[in-house]
């Protein structure tokens, strides 16, 4: 499991109100605009979902300025929330 980025997110990550509160150390350091692209270090991509792909036991949990994009501006190009993800890779498994 790993999550990414997108560009966008990483180059704004100074304006959001809770990075400012966090020392840098903990900001995004690297960018991921398509996980398939991860593909060329021997994994494959397996999964990859949004907070727009979350289901109701999960929206329930979430803060309700998310819940509500996500029920009812789901439509709009919020490149964050779509940039945002969780990815699963399988690894190939190897015989030592």
């Amino acid at each position: 499991m790993l999550d990414t980025v997108p560009t966008i997110m990483r180059d704004a990550q100074h304006k959001h109100d809770a990075m400012k509160h966090l020392p840098r150390a903990s900001w995004f350091r690297w960018a991921c605009d398509d996980p398939r692209h991860l593909e060329r270090f021997g994994w494959r991509l397996e999964r990859s979902r949004t907070f727009m792909d979350a289901g109701p036991e999960l929206v329930r949990c979430m803060p309700w300025l998310l819940r509500t994009l996500i029920r009812w501006f789901w439509w709009l190009p919020i490149r964050n929330i779509h940039g945002y993800k969780l990815n699963r890779f399988v690894t190939a498994q190897r015989d030592y």
